[in-house]
């Protein structure tokens, strides 16, 4: 199975400078096709803000719809970066 890679949006928001943000995270899920060193090198190319937890690679994305625009476009530029990542 490969990596699963999702944003999902969360209840509230991220006030930075007076701009509201919604709070954003991606999630990468290793597997046998995609260790968790491909999807933590992967994390860190988008955010300095991430976590591994067991399999799973938690990103704090909120903030860079600027860079990337709606999660659906930052989901796209995840799969460009990790091929083998199953966006959901």
């Amino acid at each position: 199975m490969s990596a699963s890679c999702r944003s999902r949006s969360a209840d509230g928001v991220r006030g930075v400078l007076g701009v509201q943000e919604p709070i954003v995270f991606a999630v990468l899920h290793a597997s046998a096709a995609t260790p968790l060193d491909v999807l933590v090198e992967v994390a860190q190319a988008f955010t300095p803000r991430f976590q591994v937890l067991g399999a799973f690679v938690l990103l704090d994305v909120g903030g860079l719809s600027a860079l990337f625009g709606t999660p659906e476009e930052l989901g796209g530029a995840i799969r460009q970066a990790c091929p083998a990542c199953r966006i959901r």
